[in-house]
């Protein structure tokens, strides 16, 4: 009996479905090691302005107008941005969990 229920499980695992898995696995957890040196970069950025505002080099109001006009270059990616969301399978739970795993590496 049980020996029949391993045989069934393994005759449904193919050869493409392992590597549509890892392939899913590999995407996911480089979108989460991405994202994680992502923020990381972002958090530098943040100290050295800060610590540029502080000792008078940058102004606040020279700060916002470099974020107003990165507001122009984001609306110009915006559709490339979304095509590549489209592409990515972040409906798969191999994928949640490779993106889990990559934040967490």
């Amino acid at each position: 009996m049980v020996i029949n229920i391993v045989q069934q499980i393994t005759s449904l695992i193919t050869e493409s479905l392992l590597i549509s898995v890892l392939i899913s696995f590999i995407l996911g957890f480089l979108v989460g090691y991405l994202i994680k040196k992502g923020i990381e970069i972002g958090l530098i950025l943040l100290a050295i302005i800060t610590i540029l505002i502080g000792i008078g080099i940058l102004s606040p109001s020279m700060i916002i107008h470099e974020v107003e006009s990165l507001g122009i270059y984001i609306n110009q990616a915006k559709p490339f941005i979304e095509h590549i969301l489209h592409t990515f399978p972040y409906n798969s739970i191999v994928f949640i969990i490779g993106l889990i795993v990559g934040l967490l590496k």
